[in-house]
């Protein structure tokens, strides 16, 4: 047999996964799941009693199960398993960004949310031109959730209303690292700053990068993130725009995690 008569051969039985629905608690022995998470596995999936569901807190907690009784609107899982997230610990990324137009804006959530980021702080800057409204905020709250699923991640990024920067900085926990992405090449680069939190040994209880608008950070508004303590590094060689930007720093973040094994 040739190795592509193998592939198609094998393409016939694909693995299939659990399906994942997020709920408020899995602390429970039997979850019942609720609203639209059960409309959809009823009526769009069709599952029925027997089949294996994965449910999420949303903040770290994962249980398999079963389904042990379906209604019209609601399902009920016997939890059979507990799982612990490896992404449970350490450090947490925090992106504070001003949000892009239209479509981009999604994108921006649905990839950080993938990537594991633990929030999305809108912010308000004097050269930003987008404010979006609850309803948006919404939207991009589902979508973080459904890229929480695809991703098969147990936290979800929250995405919080705009805030000034002053009123962002001010929340932050004491000893969090701050960043500022710029573009100029005279900064050292994320990838960099990030590699040397490995020799200091610095821990911290987040890491938060700051991302700008189109127009950029006004130069108060840098000021007052140096202030705080922020470090202004470059992501890379290219000028970004601001949500390939946003989901750039993720990354590197992301990877320079996974290599140091700092959780």
């Amino acid at each position: 047999m040739c190795p592509c008569q193998g592939l198609l051969l094998r393409r016939k039985h694909p693995i299939v996964r659990a399906r994942r629905f997020k709920v408020a608690d899995v602390s429970d022995a039997v979850i019942s799941v609720e609203g639209d998470e059960a409309i959809h596995a009823l009526r769009v999936l069709r599952l029925k009693a027997g089949k294996r569901v994965v449910l999420f807190d949303g903040a770290g907690g994962e249980v398999g199960g079963m389904i042990r009784s379906v209604g019209r609107s609601s399902f009920e899982v016997e939890v059979l398993e507990r799982r612990e997230q490896a992404e449970s610990g350490g450090p947490r990324l925090i992106i504070a960004v001003a949000a892009p137009k239209g479509e981009r804006a999604d994108w921006l959530v649905e990839k950080c949310a993938e990537l594991g980021v633990s929030a999305l702080m809108l912010l308000r800057c004097k050269r930003g031109e987008v404010l979006p409204g609850e309803g948006k905020i919404q939207r991009w709250r589902r979508k973080a959730v459904q890229a929480a699923k695809q991703a098969r991640l147990a936290a979800v990024t929250t995405v919080e209303a705009p805030r000034g920067l002053s009123e962002i900085l001010d929340s932050l926990p004491v000893g969090a690292r701050i960043w500022c992405a710029d573009p100029d090449k005279a900064h050292p680069t994320f990838v960099e700053s990030l590699r040397g939190l490995e020799t200091t040994g610095n821990s911290s209880p987040c890491d938060v990068v700051f991302v700008g608008p189109e127009g950029g950070f006004a130069p108060e508004e840098i000021e007052a993130i140096q202030r705080s303590g922020g470090l202004k590094v470059r992501l890379c060689r290219p000028v970004l725009r601001v949500e390939t930007a946003a989901v750039a720093a993720a990354c590197f973040w992301a990877a320079w995690r996974a290599e140091s094994q700092v959780d």
